[in-house]
């Protein structure tokens, strides 16, 4: 995804310069501990609106970060639901690594225990692995989690009461009239689902981020599913950095997370994400940034667009949002959107 020449001949001057300016943000970010996903993100537009795709990783070793490659052996993403034969072992290793990630980031004490108390065959899990291999000999290679997420499903359709960090909105009654509206609105008679435990390991470029996110959204609009989110802040922040407010939807005020281990001064803000909606939601997004002459903002989510449906089984949207694709032609897009 983000693989670029140290020379960019065909690139104009303009987006040269803005590349070397992102590299050079994103160098000082990682030498100052994490990478924010936004500044990754803007780094990754620019160098693929270069339009330079090939294999040459160059800059990105030189930034001291592994690109992901999910067709080369070494990275696989998988998705199961909790308590899948075989997986109990990677189960736990996820739930290690993603609580040595949120202390890291100052989310969790140090003293809070790896035990993850929401399990069960209502959780599903979405993890990007690591194949290690190992010098030492007779040892195997050592599969590692770099990446990870879950989503937690009612039991029934339309039960958002049953997912946890909405009951902690309503407790706190942070939910607005407008939210509690969409949300009557977008998960009657459907499916939902609650997403949580985002994060990714230091040190390696978003791919596997984007490669779980895009497979759950495919995954989601196949079982017409709704997502509702408590959203930590920084990870609210890079969601609606890179997808804009039409895909992730506010739907109310942020609350202080209370115990649970979190240090003070955790917050998450409640969002709705509608997966059946996600691609007309992103071109509603670009022609808000069009108009507001936000030009890159929009060549982004045009890129996002062309992401997202690679691999996408086109007969599960609309005729209208299929026209609305052709009709765009989003970046790279063209012959993709095609009935």
């Amino acid at each position: 995804m983000l693989a670029h020449t140290s020379s960019l001949q065909d690139s104009t001057p303009q987006i040269e310069l803005a590349i070397e300016h992102a590299a050079d943000a994103l160098r000082t970010e990682i030498d100052a501990g994490l990478p924010d996903f936004a500044s990754w993100t803007v780094f990754g537009s620019l160098v693929y609106m270069s339009e330079q795709r090939a294999a040459d990783y160059e800059s990105l070793n030189s930034l001291r970060t592994h690109p992901i490659d999910l067709t080369d052996g070494s990275f696989t993403m998988v998705s199961y639901r909790d308590g899948r034969e075989g997986m109990d072992e990677l189960t736990e290793v996820i739930t290690r690594s993603r609580q040595e990630w949120y202390k890291k980031a100052n989310l969790l004490q140090p003293s809070a225990k790896a035990a993850d108390e929401i399990r069960g065959p209502q959780v599903e899990f979405y993890a990007v692995i690591e194949t290690r291999s190992n010098t030492e000999e007779g040892n195997e290679a050592e599969e590692v989690p770099i990446a990870s997420f879950r989503k937690v499903h009612g039991s029934k359709p339309g039960a958002i009461h049953e997912m946890p960090s909405h009951q902690k909105f309503v407790t706190e009654d942070a939910l607005s009239d407008e939210g509690r509206a969409l949300i009557e609105e977008r998960v009657k008679g459907r499916e939902v689902v609650e997403i949580a435990a985002l994060w990714k390991e230091k040190g390696y470029a978003p791919d596997g981020q984007m490669a779980m996110y895009r497979q759950a959204i495919h995954d989601s609009i196949a079982r017409n599913e709704v997502w509702f989110m408590g959203v930590v802040d920084k990870v609210h922040g890079d969601l609606t950095t890179m997808f804009g407010p039409r895909v992730i939807r506010d739907v109310g005020e942020r609350i202080e997370v209370k115990g649970e281990d979190a240090v003070e001064g955790t917050y998450i803000t409640p969002a709705l994400v509608d997966p059946s909606t996600f691609f007309d939601d992103m071109l509603d997004g670009v022609d808000d940034d069009k108009a507001a002459g936000r030009n890159f903002e929009s060549r982004q989510k045009r890129w996002v667009i062309s992401y997202f449906l690679e691999g996408l089984d086109m007969s599960l949207l609309s005729e209208e949002t299929i026209a609305r694709l052709d009709d765009r032609q989003p970046m790279g897009v063209e012959g993709k959107a095609a009935a």
